[in-house]
């Protein structure tokens, strides 16, 4: 894909990635590294900031990538975009299981949309070296796959609901007519 991006008449038309990653918090060697560099300033690190973590980033057909919280693509990007906002992913609040299940929910609530197709939702994970997958990219346990699934159709039936609630509101009663 990089090489595809480099060299613009040997790039695919009209393909985004969203490409997602994890950088180790742990300072680790790299095979034939010279010396340590500076500690602090420019070209080193700065005191007292935190290093490594999540990374996730689209990348445009044009070859331009933009990092993000949280990022959508396809049919149903302008719903999940809204979705995603709600979420506030900038405060770093939300945790890795909670993220499962909102995730599962905002690909329910976008596919919405396209009722006529079924799908089938797949996921997989990565977290820090305390987490449940220890740094590794896993696919989600069928269990909280489960559990996330369940929760997001249950989601999307209950806006369903909202939705013919409001409707039933906007009609008069049958003992609120005019008189005349």
């Amino acid at each position: 894909m990089q090489a595809y991006t480099l060299y613009s008449s040997v790039r695919p038309f009209g393909v985004t990635a969203i490409v997602a990653g994890w950088d180790s918090e742990l300072e680790l060697p790299v095979d034939g590294q010279v010396g340590s560099g500076p500690s602090i300033g420019s070209g080193g690190k700065a005191e007292d900031k935190k290093y490594g973590g999540p990374g996730l980033y689209m990348i445009e057909p044009s070859g331009l990538y933009w990092g993000y919280y949280g990022a959508a693509t396809g049919k149903g990007r302008q719903t999940a975009k809204a979705e995603l906002e709600k979420l506030d992913l900038a405060a770093g609040k939300l945790s890795l299981l909670d993220g499962v299940k909102e995730a599962a929910k905002i690909i329910y609530i976008a596919h919405a949309d396209n009722k006529d197709k079924e799908f089938e939702l797949e996921m997989t994970w990565i977290s820090n070296l305390e987490g449940p997958t220890k740094g590794r990219h896993q696919e989600v346990p069928k269990e909280l796959l489960d559990e996330a699934e369940r929760l997001a159709k249950k989601a999307l039936e209950g806006d369903d609901d909202d939705e013919e609630e409001a409707k039933d509101d906007d009609k008069p009663a049958e003992d609120d007519k005019m008189e005349e």
